[in-house]
C-alpha cells in the first residue's frame, strides 16, 4: 500500500485522541478516492458496501480469503462517512469513527465488540446510523453537527458506568484549567509548566488500573508526594482525608491512584527543578 496513505490512515486513527471536533478536509477525502483508483490498491482500499460477513469474518465480495485492508464509505457529496482498518477479517483495535457530511465528527467509540454473525452486524458500523448498544468498552463521544460535543459516555465491560452532557464537560474543563493554574501558582509547583504537569498526569494514568465502580466527573484526588532528586517516590498520602474516611467509592479510587503513583516511580519530573517538586500536591482526576 502507498506509504503516504499509511501515514494518513494512522493519523486519522489518532484523531479521537488529538482533535476534539475539527473538519476532515475535502482534500483528504479526494486523496482516499484517488488511492482507490490506483491499480496497486484496488484490493486493499475498498467500498464498505462490497464487504460481507461469513463465519464471523469480513470478506471482500466473493474472495475466499478474509479481507485485510481499508474499508471506506462516502456521502453523496463526496465527504468521507467512515473508514475502518481491517486485518484478516477483523476490525483492527475495533475503533469506530463516523463523520457528518460537513466533515465534523459524529461518533467516536474507541473500542466496540460486535459479534459479526451476519452482514447486518457490519451495517451497524458502516452506515453510521445505528449505535450498537451494550457492545462497547472505553469512551464513546457523540457530537453535534457544528462540532460541539453532545455527550460522552464511559463503558467498562460493556456496561455504562458514567455519562456526561456537554454542560458537564464544559464545567470539568473549566475546573481542570483552574486546578492547573492553582498547581502552578501554589507552593512548590509554581515553576512547573503546564506541559510538565500534563506529562506527569499522563504518565500516572498509564500506570492506573481503574476499579470497577461508578465514578463522578467532579472527583478529584489530592495526593501529597515527596520525591527524590531522581523522581523516585519516597512517600505519598491523600490530603482529602475527610472525604476519604466518609466516602467508600472515593477511598477505593484514591487507593488505586496511590498505587498508580508508586507503580510509576520514578516520575517524569524536570531534574533541574527539584527544589520546586521535592514535595508537592498532585491532583488526580481518574476520568481525564
Amino acid at each position: 500500500m502507498n506509504f503516504y496513505i499509511k501515514i494518513l490512515i494512522s493519523l486519522l486513527c489518532l484523531f479521537p485522541n488529538i482533535v476534539s471536533a475539527n473538519d476532515i478536509s475535502r482534500g483528504f477525502s479526494n486523496f482516499i478516492k484517488s488511492q482507490m483508483q490506483n491499480s496497486q490498491n484496488k484490493d486493499k482500499i475498498v467500498n464498505l458496501d462490497m464487504l460481507l460477513v461469513k463465519n464471523k469474518k469480513i470478506y471482500f465480495d466473493k474472495n475466499k480469503e478474509p479481507f485485510s485492508g481499508i474499508g471506506v464509505k462516502f456521502y453523496k457529496n463526496g465527504q468521507l462517512m467512515t473508514m475502518l482498518k481491517i486485518n484478516n477479517g477483523s476490525l483492527i483495535k475495533q475503533d469506530w469513527t463516523c463523520f457528518y457530511e460537513n466533515g465534523k465528527f459524529k461518533y467516536q467509540i474507541d473500542e466496540i465488540h460486535l459479534s459479526l454473525i451476519e452482514t447486518n452486524d457490519l451495517n451497524l458500523i458502516k452506515s453510521c446510523t445505528n449505535n450498537p448498544k451494550n457492545k462497547k468498552n472505553g469512551i464513546e463521544k457523540i457530537f453535534y453537527p457544528n462540532g460541539e460535543i453532545k455527550k460522552r459516555s464511559v463503558y467498562r465491560n460493556k456496561v455504562l458506568i458514567r455519562e456526561e452532557t456537554s454542560s458537564d464537560i464544559k464545567k470539568e474543563r473549566k475546573k481542570r484549567l483552574s486546578n492547573a493554574i492553582r498547581d502552578i501558582m501554589s507552593g512548590n509547583t509554581k515553576e512547573l509548566t503546564l506541559d510538565e504537569i500534563n506529562t506527569l498526569r499522563n504518565h500516572v494514568k498509564k500506570c492506573w488500573k481503574p476499579p470497577y465502580i461508578k465514578m463522578n466527573s467532579t472527583l478529584s484526588i489530592d495526593i501529597k508526594i515527596e520525591a527524590s532528586p531522581q523522581g523516585e517516590v519516597i512517600s505519598s498520602e491523600i490530603t482529602n482525608k475527610e472525604i476519604y474516611l466518609k466516602n467508600k467509592n472515593f477511598s477505593i479510587v484514591a487507593d488505586s491512584a496511590m498505587r498508580a503513583i508508586n507503580r510509576c516511580s520514578p516520575l517524569p519530573l524536570p531534574l533541574d527543578k527539584y527544589d520546586t517538586w521535592k514535595t508537592f500536591i498532585f491532583s488526580f482526576n481518574p476520568l481525564y
